[in-house]
């Protein structure tokens, strides 16, 4: 599976489809160390992406910035 192929599959999903693609991505044998926590790290941007958008737009806020600081532990 695929950085894209994981992003593709849990934009605009709820806790749990990020949580199935983040198990995937954690259980492939063939992915490990630095490589395995980029993709992670990509997944995880694009969920957070995905939620502050999503929520920016039923809200109607524009303008709006999402900053983090610090890893994903």
């Amino acid at each position: 599976m695929t950085s894209t192929e994981v992003t593709t599959e849990t934009e605009g999903s709820g806790p749990s489809g990020y949580a199935a693609a983040r198990l995937r991505l954690l259980q492939q044998e063939a992915r490990s160390g630095p490589p395995r926590r980029a993709a992670l790290a990509r997944l995880t941007d694009a969920w957070l992406t995905g939620l502050f958008t999503a929520a920016n737009e039923r809200a109607g806020v524009r303008g709006a910035a999402l900053v983090a600081v610090g890893g994903y532990g």
